[in-house]
C-alpha cells in the first residue's frame, strides 16, 4: 500500500516542537486538503521561515471534530486542565486564543467549523 505524501507548512516553534517529541497532534481546520489525508500518510512540515527546515511525519490516526471546543476538549488532559495539541502545557482558552489568531479571518465567519486533528508519528 503506498502511502500519499503531503505538505504543510508550520511556524518554527511547532516544527521544534514535534522534533522533539512533545507536540504529537497537529489541528487544522479540515478543508478539502485535510479531508484528502488519512491515517498512514506521511506528512512532509516545512518551517514557514526557513523552507529548507522539514520533519517528516506519519499520520498514526485522524481524528474529525465538528468545532474548535470539541477539538481542544478531546485533547485536555483530566487531571491537569492542560491540552496536548497547539503548544503542550496550554489550558483550553490558551488554545483558543491560539487558534483564533492562527485563523482569524475564518473563525471571524464561522466559529463552528469542522477541526482535525493528526495524531503523529515522526520517521
Amino acid at each position: 500500500m503506498n502511502n500519499n505524501i503531503f505538505n504543510m507548512k508550520l511556524d518554527p516553534v511547532y516544527i521544534e516542537l514535534i522534533r522533539n517529541g512533545i507536540k504529537t497532534v497537529e489541528g487544522r481546520i479540515n478543508d478539502d486538503k485535510r479531508k484528502s489525508i488519512d491515517q498512514n500518510d506521511i506528512i512532509n512540515f516545512s518551517n514557514n521561515l526557513n523552507p529548507n527546515d522539514t520533519i517528516k511525519c506519519l499520520v498514526v490516526k485522524k481524528n474529525i471534530f465538528n468545532n474548535l471546543d470539541e477539538y481542544l476538549n478531546f485533547y485536555e488532559d483530566k487531571d491537569t486542565n492542560l491540552i496536548n495539541c497547539i503548544i503542550p502545557g496550554k489550558n483550553i482558552e490558551e488554545g483558543r486564543q491560539i487558534y483564533l489568531k492562527i485563523y482569524e479571518d475564518i473563525f471571524k465567519e464561522n466559529y463552528n467549523i469542522e477541526m482535525v486533528a493528526f495524531e503523529l508519528s515522526l520517521i
